[in-house]
């Protein structure tokens, strides 16, 4: 269950900056919006878009994105509600309706995207089209990649660090 909330959690983050513009966090806002830069250029690289489309394309893709990102936002958000609520303070109806938001949060993802889908078949050509979703989940996959890179050097930097003070 952990796993699952880490990537929900880390999709959501990737797909756009409108949930890291509401929170109060400094550098949130610029955070987000270089994970954007990067996919943008990791997608027209990987998809192969030409200068007329990459201004139409992201138009759309980040409306979608958006769209996504606030979805799996007013989920966690309810989520976390629950989570940090003390316990005997939560009723079986707001659990229930807790695991049904949980539930239908794929489905509405899925709904979202189909909406698009007819835009993005103007932009894109077929085989675009259809290598979207899995160049979406390798950019997931080389983010997860750079941030654990990032940890393990950090943890590195860290121990050195450490070590030195002792001596």
């Amino acid at each position: 269950m952990k796993r699952l909330f880490a990537i929900l959690l880390l999709i959501a983050a990737v797909s756009g900056y409108a949930a890291a513009q509401s929170t109060d966090e400094p550098g949130s806002a610029q955070w987000a919006k270089e994970v954007r830069e990067f996919k943008h250029s990791f997608l027209a690289r990987e998809l192969g878009l030409t200068r007329e489309q990459e201004p139409r394309f992201f138009k759309v893709y980040d409306a979608m994105e958006d769209e996504i990102a606030q979805v799996n936002s007013d989920t966690r958000q309810q989520e976390r509600r629950l989570l940090e609520a003390p316990d005997g303070q939560i009723t079986d109806l707001e659990y229930d309706q807790a695991v049904q938001a949980l539930f239908e949060l794929k489905k509405k993802e899925a709904d979202i995207e189909l909406r698009y889908l007819p835009e993005l078949k103007e932009v894109l050509n077929k085989k675009q089209l259809f290598k979207l979703k899995s160049v979406e989940r390798k950019f997931s996959m080389t983010l997860m990649r750079r941030h654990h890179d990032l940890k393990k050097g950090g943890d590195k930097a860290t121990r050195q660090s450490a070590s030195k003070r002792k001596s």
